[in-house]
Formats: C-alpha cells, structure tokens, sequence
C-alpha cells in the first residue's frame, strides 16, 4: 500500500504555549467532515491523561476542545497513578468503554502499565472507573506489563489485540531495557478478559525489542494490523508495521507493505508511530505521531494505494 502524506494536523501546546505530546490519536466520526480525535498529552508533572479535540479533518479547523481530562491519573499507590493513555472508545449498548494504559512507577524498573476502564453512560463524557484496579493485571502470560490495547466486536465476542511485556534486561549502565510485543485476548463482556498467551507479532531479529499500540480492522475478509516497531540496523526509533490474517490469531507480517515511513526533515523525520486507520467517504485515512512519541503533533496520510 501507500500513504500520501497531507501534513500535521494538530499538535497539543501546554499553558505556555510549548509542545505537550499527542500521543496515540484515534478518531470517531461525529458528522460531515468532522472527527473527535481522542489523544493523551501530559501535565506538568508528565503525567498523561486522555483528551479530545473535534476537528475537521481537511481543513484543520477545530470544532471543539475537551474541557477536561475524561480521566485522571489515580490516587497514590494506584496501578495508574502516573499517568493514563487512552487507545479506544467502544459505543456499545448506551455506553462508551473507554480503555487505557494506567502507569505507575518502579524501582528496579522505570514503569509498571496495566490495561484500565472507565465507563459513561450514553453520550456523556463523564467517565467513571470501572475499577480501581486493571481489568487486566498481570497474570502467567503477562507477568510484566499490558497495554494499548485494541477491542473488536466480533459475534458477540471481544477480542483484544495488546502489548504485552516479555521481560525486563539490565543494561550495562544499570538501567532495565523492556522487551514487549503483540499478544491477543478475548472476552464475553469487555471487562472480564481471558488472555491466550499466543503471540501475534513475534520479533524478526535480535535487533527488536518493542512492539506496541495495535490497531486491527477487518477488510475484505482480512484482518489487517498496523503497529509500532523498533528497531533495526538503520533506525533505533518507532516505524510503522503493518500484518494481515485470515482468522485475527496467526498473523504474517508485512512491515515492507506498510506504505509509510520518516521524512527528510520536519517534525516526522526522526520517528513515525501509533498509526490509527479509517474510512471517510469511500477512502481510508491515518493519523499518526511524529518525533519524540508525538511531541510533535498529529499528521494525516490519504491512502492512494492498497
């Protein structure tokens, strides 16, 4: 496939007007031409919290801002506490599920992530947790950590596509280095959630060591993924993968087909990252992050090509 790069299409400032990342975007249509893109910037204390703003996805003109975090990092102690990053919302049965990744930190290592839930009721934004605790902790298939997950509504069926920790490696100069990837889960409720342990996307060399932030749709009766992945001979940072599969379990990966990579210059030149893939008016769209896991803003990319 190919993506045609139409340029930045927002990038969150702070109070002062600096850069404060717009991470992991995702979009849900509203009307017309206008999208509500879901993202997670960070606070003074970097600590990130899930956000929106409803924009109009050619001509850049934003509609409306979120007047709030939909939720707050947690109390002390909590699995999230140190911030939470929004990957989906699920319109189902007159309420929205909204999941994120809740972080805390460590001592040995820089982090723990656990997947979360928050609910609200119809078309409210007010979202309550569902639990102060992730609806899926570690366990003996992800003894370390979960996160960015991606959910599709299959027959009744939940199916969870997301990160999973495979160990931690002491480095040299006493930091730990994470080891994670892909790994799939299902559900009869979205909340009580049964993990395989099977893993979709496998490493393809000794060089990778993270895969993250999964987003599956299902086209033509494929299965198709695109990812983050870092990294190989000639980049250390995130680039764009992509995998298909026939049945969402066995996947084959593809990353030459992606269709997408850095620029020469600019604010994507240096990483590329947490691709969100959708369909406008019979074409398909990306958003995705740029430098320093979207620091950098917001970019669009038009698919002109399967």
């Amino acid at each position: 496939m190919k993506w045609k790069k139409r340029g930045l299409l927002y990038c969150h400032k702070n109070a002062l007007g600096e850069p404060s990342y717009t991470t992991a975007p995702f979009a849900q249509y509203l009307y017309d031409d206008v999208f509500r893109v879901y993202f997670s910037p960070r606070d003074e204390k970097s600590r990130s919290y899930p956000f929106y703003i409803d924009v109009d996805i050619f001509t850049n003109n934003i509609i409306a801002v979120a007047e709030e975090p939909l939720v707050n990092p947690g109390s002390t102690g909590a699995f999230d506490d140190a911030g939470c990053i929004l990957f989906q919302v699920i319109n189902y049965q007159q309420k929205k599920y909204l999941y994120y990744a809740g972080w805390s930190l460590a001592q040995q290592v820089p982090f723990k992530c656990f997947i979360g839930l928050a609910i609200a009721e119809g078309n409210s934004d007010k979202f309550s947790k569902y639990s102060e605790a992730p609806v899926l902790n570690s366990n003996r298939h992800n003894p370390y950590i979960t996160g960015s997950p991606w959910i599709i509504i299959e027959d009744g069926l939940w199916k969870m596509w997301y990160l999973s920790g495979l160990k931690w490696e002491a480095q040299p100069d006493g930091t730990a280095k994470h080891f994670y990837t892909i790994t799939y889960a299902e559900s009869n409720n979205g909340i009580d959630w049964l993990p395989s342990g099977k893993i979709c996307i496998p490493f393809k060399n000794d060089k990778e060591y993270a895969i993250a932030r999964p987003q599956v749709i299902k086209h033509d009766g494929v299965y198709k993924m695109w990812y983050s992945y870092r990294e190989t001979v000639d980049c250390k940072t995130y680039q764009i993968g992509y995998a298909e599969s026939d049945n969402g379990i066995d996947w084959k990966r593809k990353d030459e087909a992606a269709g997408i990579t850095t620029a020469t210059t600019g604010w994507d030149s240096e990483m590329i990252c947490y691709p969100f893939v959708f369909e406008h008016k019979g074409k398909f769209y990306m958003l995705y992050n740029g430098n320093t896991y979207g620091k950098t803003g917001i970019g669009l990319a038009e698919l002109s090509e399967w």
